[in-house]
């Protein structure tokens, strides 16, 4: 954030940080979750049947320095 704003929140610095996880996938597997990681006994096939796929999420997060 811009010096001024932080001047204007009363705090030294100030910063905001935005992060997305799992928004897309760019591979062409066509299962539920790419990373799943297991195979099925010995026949040494990937198998994702009984895996979630993984959740789509941001989180943001303000910093302020006093």
């Amino acid at each position: 954030m811009p010096d001024s704003w932080a001047r204007a929140l009363r705090v030294q610095r100030a910063s905001v940080t935005l992060a997305g996880r799992n928004l897309f996938t760019i591979t062409d597997y066509s299962g539920i979750d790419p990373e799943a990681g297991y195979l099925d006994g010995e026949a040494q096939v990937q198998n994702d049947f009984v895996a979630q796929a993984p959740s789509t999420y941001w989180t943001m997060r303000v910093n302020l320095s006093f």
